[in-house]
């Protein structure tokens, strides 16, 4: 590996163990390309669901071929956060996560 290699692949563990695990079918393998440190395109495949995500810095984000956006959000403070975490561990409580502040759920 070149540390001052000016594009690096960024190859992500698989997004979504615990799902993968617990049978839920929304897990993948994130992959990207950087330019010195600035992700330039990012995809994530759902193999069980047939999803592919993708999306290009400075340009628009796909899921299966249809544009996706987000919407604006001044203040994200009010929002709901959702893990996809389908379990917390024996004795924790979903919202009591360390970083994770009020309003936090657990997707399923």
């Amino acid at each position: 590996m070149n540390a001052d290699a000016e594009f690096v692949w960024v190859l992500g563990p698989m997004d979504g163990t615990a799902a993968f695990v617990a049978e839920i079918p929304v897990f993948g393998c994130p992959i990207g390309l950087a330019q010195i440190g600035r992700l330039l395109v990012g995809i994530i495949e759902t193999p069980m669901t047939s999803d592919l995500w993708s999306g290009v810095a400075g340009d628009k984000a796909e899921r299966n071929g249809m544009a996706i956006r987000t919407r604006p959000c001044p203040d994200p403070a009010p929002g709901i956060r959702l893990q996809s975490r389908p379990r917390a561990p024996s004795g924790v409580l979903a919202n009591s996560h360390p970083g994770r502040g009020p309003g936090y759920r657990r997707a399923f």
